[in-house]
């Protein structure tokens, strides 16, 4: 067990004087606001804190652009028209499920595993999208097949390519290459 880490500021215990002008209780120099401001920068440059925000900004953008959109579309389609799309986004995540087969777990942990590798990463990245390419080719005869046994895709053809669409979308997404 180890001992608790004390803090890394330093807080003065008695009142400075002129003597001491700079000097925290340890003796030590306080950095100056042109230092913190070159730490933050050279921080910001680094390439895992570019990377760790840009995974942020598309997580914040996928749960922020539906709480735009949602309200929106529910209003304007009203809650026959918003069934429907609700109708077709199920059948496409049906659709996008065959085609991402796990590939969001495995392949990021080959992706993790050869990361200094780039011929390596190349390969994965050749070979996920493949092994998706040709899932998603037998996976798009057979939904269109079992829409022959829907009804709302009889009578709104259009929604079942707008589900095929997004399936393919969802279903090509490399986000798993970037995790």
């Amino acid at each position: 067990c180890r001992a608790p880490r004390a803090p890394r500021f330093i807080m003065f215990h008695r009142a400075p004087n002129s003597d001491d002008l700079g000097e925290n209780v340890s003796g030590r120099t306080e950095p100056t606001s042109s230092e913190n401001s070159r730490s933050v920068s050279r921080l910001l440059k680094h390439k895992l804190v570019q990377n760790a925000a840009s995974l942020y900004g598309v997580q914040i953008a996928t749960y922020a652009v539906p709480l735009v959109t949602i309200p929106y579309l529910a209003r304007v389609l009203g809650v026959s028209g918003w069934g429907l799309v609700a109708i077709a986004q199920g059948f496409g995540s049906y659709i996008a499920l065959l085609g991402e087969y796990g590939f969001g777990l495995s392949a990021t942990r080959e992706v993790a595993r050869q990361r200094d590798d780039r011929d390596k990463l190349a390969d994965i990245f050749a070979g996920v999208l493949g092994a998706k390419l040709a899932l998603v080719a037998l996976s798009i005869p057979l939904a269109i097949f079992a829409s022959r046994w829907v009804s709302v895709f009889r009578e709104h053809s259009s929604l079942l390519w707008a589900a095929l669409f997004w399936a393919l979308a969802q279903g090509f997404n490399v986000m798993w290459h970037f995790q």
